[in-house]
C-alpha cells in the first residue's frame, strides 16, 4: 500500500464504458471513476480532446490518468474491471500473473480465457 500510495495521490483510475466523438478532436467518455476505496464506483462523463488517434482510450480497459487528464496509461491486462466470478459483483481485479485478486473482498479468481 505504501509503494502504491504515490500513484493514488497523483493519478486517477478510469474504466472506459463508452467513447463517442463530439467533434473533430473532442470525445465524450463515459467512465467508472475507480479512484477511492468504495467498490461502488460512480459513472461519470468527461469531455476530452485527443489529437493523436493512438491516444484515444480503448473501450472496457482500465487507465491510470493524470489529474489534468493529459497522461493516459493503459493498465490492461494487469487491471481489469468485470464481474468477480466468486461473489458476482463488479470489481476492479488485479492480476498476479496467474489469478486475479479482488482487493476489496480478497477473492482470488481465474477466468476461462486467462
Amino acid at each position: 500500500e505504501k509503494l502504491l500510495s504515490p500513484l493514488f495521490l497523483k493519478f486517477k483510475f478510469f474504466h472506459i464504458l463508452n467513447i463517442s466523438r463530439f467533434n473533430n478532436n473532442t470525445f465524450v467518455l463515459d467512465i467508472h471513476n475507480l479512484t477511492g476505496s468504495n467498490p461502488a464506483f460512480l459513472e461519470e462523463q468527461i469531455n476530452i480532446n485527443f489529437t493523436n488517434i493512438e491516444s484515444i482510450p480503448i473501450h472496457d480497459h482500465v487507465y491510470l490518468v493524470s489529474k489534468d487528464l493529459k497522461e493516459w496509461y493503459d493498465l490492461y491486462p494487469c487491471l481489469i474491471y468485470r464481474e468477480c466470478p466468486e461473489c458476482h459483483h463488479n470489481r476492479l481485479l488485479i492480476s498476479d500473473g496467474e489469478c486475479f485478486l479482488d482487493p476489496y473482498i480478497g477473492h482470488r479468481v481465474k477466468f476461462l480465457e486467462n
